[in-house]
This record gives C-alpha cells, sequence and structure tokens, in this order.
C-alpha cells in the first residue's frame, strides 16, 4: 500500500505478513484461507481512501509520512464503506453492501499492481526484520486464537446475530427485547463481509481487521509525534507495548466493538498530533463519524478528540467543519433510532427524551449486571492503578489492560508537567497537552461510568 518510494515500514509489514502465513501454515493450515478476509477488506478499503483522495481533492499527506497515509487512506475507506453498508441495509439491500467492497478491492489492487515497480516493499534491514519478527508473531498469536468457534456472550447474543439476520432478511434487525438493535453498530455489519464467506470464524476473521487496523494505527501516531525524526525501532516497540496488555488481544480476538472504536479514535489521534495537518478536517469528520457508528459512547472520545486539537491549535472553524461532517454522516444511526424509539441517542436520555422499550426498571436491570467501582474516594483513586493491576475481574471482563497500559495513562496525565520542566519546544508542548487533555477526559468519563 504505497505511499512513498523509500518507505522502510513496508518492509517490517511484508516480513510480519510472511510470519504470520507461515505460522498459521504450521499450525493450522486449514485457517490459511481465511487470511483473505480481512486481506481483501483492508485492501478495499485503502482503495476507497484512494478514490476519496482524488474524488474529494482531500490533501495528501507529507511522503515522510508512510504510515500515517495509510492510516488515512483506511480510515477514510472504511468509514465510506462503513458508511454504504449502513444505507444498503436500511434500504433493506444489505447483501448488495458487497458490491462497493468489491469495486473499491478491484481499485486498491489495480493500484498496488501498478506501482509495484515504484515501491520497495522488501528491503531489509536489521531493524526491519527484527520488528517484522515480533510483530508477526503478535498477528499469528490473536489469529490463531481468534478463529475458533464462538463462545463469547456478548457475540452469541447480538454481535453475531445482528449480521447473520441482516444477511437473511436484507434489513437492520430492530428488535424491542435487544436493546443493542436501536444503537450504531457499524462493526458488527461489517462483520457480514466475513460471516458470507465462512460463517461465524469468517466473521472472526472479519474483526481481526480491525485489530490490525490497530496497530497501523499506532504506528501512525507514533510517527506523527516524532515528526519529522523517524525511528527505525517503532514496530518493535509497539510489539512489546501491545503484548504486555491481554486486553489488547481480547480486542483483536473477540468482536468488541470497542476494535473499530479503538482504531478510528487512534487514527483520528494521529491525525491531530501531526503538525501542520489543519487541511484534513474532512479527513477528521470522516475518523470520528467512524467513531461514532461503532458505538453510542464513540462520541464522547469525539468530545475528547476535539478538546485535544484544539489545544494542537487547530483552528475552532475547522473543527466544526469536521464536527459538522461527522454529525451528517452518522445521522443515519440516530435518525433510525428516533424513528423507531422516540430517542435518536436510544437508550441513553431517556428520562429526558423519552421514547419506547426503555424505562427506570430497564435502566436498574442494566446498571445490575454493568461492573461499578465502589472506591471513588481520594484514597480509593490512589488506589486505583494498583487495583486495575492486581485485581482486574472488579471492572468487568476482559479488563487485564496490564501495568505498563495504566503506568502510561498515569504518566500521560502528568505531561504537560513535564513538558515545562524540561523545556520542551512549543510543538512537542502542544502534544503533550493535547495527550493529558484527552487522557483526563477519558479517565473521567470512565470513572463516572464505573462508579456509577
Amino acid at each position: 500500500m504505497p505511499a512513498d518510494a523509500h518507505d522502510p515500514p513496508y518492509t517490517t509489514l511484508t516480513i510480519a505478513l510472511a510470519v504470520l502465513i507461515v505460522l498459521t501454515l504450521t499450525i493450522a493450515p486449514l485457517r490459511l484461507p481465511m487470511l483473505l478476509i480481512p486481506g481483501s477488506f483492508l485492501l478495499a478499503s485503502y482503495g476507497m481512501g484512494l478514490l476519496l483522495e482524488r474524488m474529494l481533492w482531500i490533501r495528501s499527506l507529507l511522503s515522510d509520512s508512510p504510515m500515517l497515509t495509510l492510516v488515512v487512506r483506511l480510515g477514510t475507506g472504511m468509514c465510506t464503506l462503513g458508511w454504504m453498508t449502513t444505507v444498503f441495509a436500511l434500504m433493506g439491500l444489505y447483501r448488495f453492501s458487497a458490491l462497493p467492497v468489491i469495486a473499491a478491492l478491484g481499485w486498491g489492487m489495480m493500484h498496488v499492481i501498478r506501482s509495484y515497480g515504484e515501491v520497495k516493499y522488501l528491503k531489509p534491514t536489521i531493524p526491519s526484520v527484527v520488528n517484522g519478527l515480533f510483530v508477526g508473531i503478535g498477528w499469528a498469536i490473536a489469529w490463531l486464537w481468534g478463529t475458533i468457534p464462538p463462545t463469547f456472550y456478548d457475540e452469541l447474543v447480538y454481535h453475531l446475530p445482528i449480521p447473520q439476520l441482516a444477511l437473511r432478511t436484507g434489513h437492520l434487525p430492530a428488535l424491542p427485547w435487544l436493546v443493542f438493535s436501536f444503537m450504531p453498530h457499524l462493526s458488527d455489519l461489517l462483520l457480514g463481509w466475513g460471516l458470507a464467506f465462512s460463517g461465524e470464524i469468517g466473521a472472526r476473521a472479519m474483526h481481526f481487521t480491525f485489530w490490525i487496523a490497530i496497530w497501523l494505527a499506532g504506528w501512525a501516531f507514533v510517527e506523527a509525534i516524532v515528526a519529522p525524526h523517524s525511528h527505525p525501532w517503532i514496530g518493535g516497540m509497539l510489539a512489546g507495548a501491545f503484548a504486555s496488555s491481554a486486553m489488547f488481544f481480547f480486542l483483536g480476538t473477540l468482536p468488541f466493538a470497542e476494535t473499530l472504536l479503538t482504531f478510528a479514535v487512534l487514527a483520528s489521534a494521529a491525525v491531530i498530533a501531526c503538525p501542520g495537518s489543519h487541511g484534513l478536517w474532512l479527513v477528521l469528520g470522516l475518523l470520528w463519524s467512524l467513531a461514532a457508528s461503532a458505538k453510542l459512547s464513540g462520541w464522547i472520545w469525539v468530545a475528547g478528540g476535539a478538546l485535544a486539537a484544539l489545544s494542537m491549535r487547530w483552528p475552532a472553524r475547522v473543527l466544526l467543519k469536521s464536527g459538522a461532517a461527522a454529525l451528517a454522516i452518522t445521522f443515519p444511526w440516530w435518525g433510525r433510532a428516533w424513528w423507531l424509539t422516540g430517542n435518536p441517542i436510544f437508550p441513553l436520555g431517556y428520562r429526558w427524551l423519552g421514547g419506547l422499550y426503555w424505562s427506570e426498571a430497564s435502566q436498574a436491570r442494566l446498571q445490575g449486571d454493568l461492573p461499578s467501582y465502589d472506591s471513588l474516594t481520594p484514597l480509593g483513586l490512589l488506589k486505583l492503578p494498583y487495583d486495575m493491576v492486581m485485581n482486574p475481574e472488579r471492572f468487568g471482563s476482559a479488563s487485564d489492560c496490564g501495568p505498563l497500559a495504566v503506568a502510561m495513562v498515569c504518566l500521560m496525565l502528568t505531561l504537560p508537567l513535564w513538558t515545562r520542566v524540561l523545556h520542551l519546544d512549543q510543538v512537542r508542548r502542544r502534544q503533550c497537552d493535547a495527550a493529558g487533555l484527552f487522557i483526563g477526559f477519558a479517565t473521567d468519563f470512565v470513572l463516572e461510568a464505573v462508579g456509577g
């Protein structure tokens, strides 16, 4: 997926893919053909992103930001394909949503073939080979773990039934006893690409697509922060950081909506952190809409991203345009919820907005099933990082985020202070201020949620 003729990241990714293929062929050869499911959708997303770049005259990123360029194309393409899938499903034509994916796949393949002679996909160096081995091993663990028959409660109750019903009927299901069927659930709809080819395991293979995208977005985020410099060991450092968190592997092996949400948020953060990227307001709006379409709470993360962008000196006028674009693209989900329940953000705000299918009793039952942290006192907050590492089961399933992730959150909350102590330049200071503000906003939101 070219962005520049001398991009060392592509060597790492090529080696990682080779490691994934070899390990799959060695351990579970029957699963090797299923790699075409995530591979084809990633290439289709890239192809659609290229089309958008040309049709809407989106300003290309600098050639010294290859991963950021790649992630922007993947993210905008995935958003567009997701929006088309949503519209087809709302019209009762969900099965036909494969057509734009196939067309975009063809365009992406043609672009890769044409640029094959210009781009060095394999130009080995010691860092790129080592990085590729570590990244590939991480990918293989998640792939082999994830492509097994489903057993997770959430996927059996709604993540898989929603696209299964949509494939069977052509329509988006709206079931009064399934609250999630009225919320935005784009990630579930996109599982249909794998579901159509290989059933439930194919859907899990499709979910792997979003997890791979998180790796790319994480690389792009680091690339944006260290720009204009580069670091040859970014891939290896990412592999080590991600391997320290069991939660991250849960995101890749179980079809959580948070996986697509994480990619959208991380990709938008990379765009915001990149110096001189204010002209990419439409790209930011598309990525924000992807987050809001993946999960109802996505708009909370969009709000945090807007605060971070203001800290990075993005003009408010530009952010308003990004927000307006995100609202317009997300509107079908909210309009559908309003039409079916009378509440566009169902079930949130039911006390003020009213609506069908939700009441105080429903809310009480839901709260009873959700994890809560009852120690939000000053002493409890100081003890919270310890509890997150040593007692993660108190925060719900798949909450083993790991000591490194907890330590990094604590560090990022103090970044604005350290930038003053270390006398960093203005660009780095703004980036650290934005990171601290975003993490602080997100932490407050999470604490409000788990605090009941």
